[in-house]
C-alpha cells in the first residue's frame, strides 16, 4: 500500500523540479493570501506542491502534496492565525518553535497558531506524504465574519483562546475526521470551492466537539 501511495504522488509531481516546492494560489475573487504571506519561505529536501484556495475572507484551505524527506518552513510568526492540518497518507514528524514536535500518521490532526510553526521543519519517514491544512485569519474573521459563519456558531475569540494560547493540539485517527476529509480529495475541480465552504464549516465545529 505504501509503495502504491508513493507512486501516486510521485505521478501527481512529475512535472516539479527537484527542490522545489510549488506554491499555488486558486482565487476566486478573494483579497490575498492568508497561508503564502511575504514573509513565506521554504526549503525542499526532494519537491512538494500545495495549492491554497480561499473558501471564505481569511479562510484558506490547501491541498499538500510531498514527495521529499524534510520541509523547511519560514512565515510571520502570527499567534491569531489558527492552522488545522489533516494529514491524508504517510507520516509527517513536524518540528516546531520551542522545541515542540508533532507527530502525524494517516488520518491524525493538528491544530495551532501560525506563531508556533513559523520557523519550523517537516520531516517524512516514508518519504512522501499528503495532506490538507486550513488556515484562519482569527483578526480578519472576528472584523469581517461571513453570516454563514456566524449562523453556525464561529466565533474567532473561541478560535483562538482554544487553539492558538499555547502548544498545539491533535485528534488521533477516526472515522468522524475520516467522513469530513475523504470527499475533498475525490471532488471535481468544477465542485471544489463550493465543497471546500461546507467541509470548512464542518471542520471548525468538529474541533470545538472533539477538544
Amino acid at each position: 500500500m505504501k509503495k502504491e501511495e508513493s507512486k501516486v504522488i510521485a505521478q501527481k509531481l512529475q512535472k516539479i523540479p527537484n527542490d522545489t516546492l510549488a506554491l499555488k494560489h486558486c482565487r476566486a475573487g478573494g483579497t490575498g493570501s492568508t497561508l503564502f504571506g511575504k514573509q513565506f519561505r521554504t526549503v525542499t529536501a526532494g519537491k512538494g506542491c500545495m495549492e491554497a484556495y480561499e473558501t471564505f475572507p481569511g479562510i484558506e484551505v490547501s491541498f499538500n502534496v510531498f514527495l521529499a524527506s524534510e520541509v523547511k518552513f519560514q512565515h510571520d510568526a502570527s499567534d491569531s492565525v489558527l492552522e488545522i492540518y489533516y494529514c491524508r497518507s504517510g507520516r509527517v514528524g513536524w518540528n516546531m518553535q520551542g522545541g515542540t514536535a508533532v507527530y502525524l500518521g494517516a488520518g491524525d490532526v493538528t491544530a495551532h497558531s501560525m506563531a508556533c510553526c513559523a520557523n519550523s521543519a517537516m520531516m517524512f519517514p516514508l518519504g512522501y506524504s499528503e495532506g490538507i491544512s486550513i488556515s484562519v485569519d482569527l483578526k480578519q474573521l472576528s472584523s469581517i465574519c461571513p453570516k454563514v459563519l456566524k449562523n453556525a456558531g464561529v466565533e474567532a475569540n473561541l478560535l483562538r483562546d482554544r487553539f492558538c494560547s499555547g502548544k498545539p493540539s491533535a485528534i488521533p485517527s477516526c472515522s468522524d475526521l475520516e467522513h469530513i476529509f475523504a470527499p475533498l480529495f475525490s471532488a471535481p475541480v468544477s465542485v471544489r470551492i463550493s465543497l471546500l465552504k461546507l467541509k470548512v464549516l464542518e471542520i471548525i465545529q468538529a474541533k470545538f466537539r472533539r477538544l
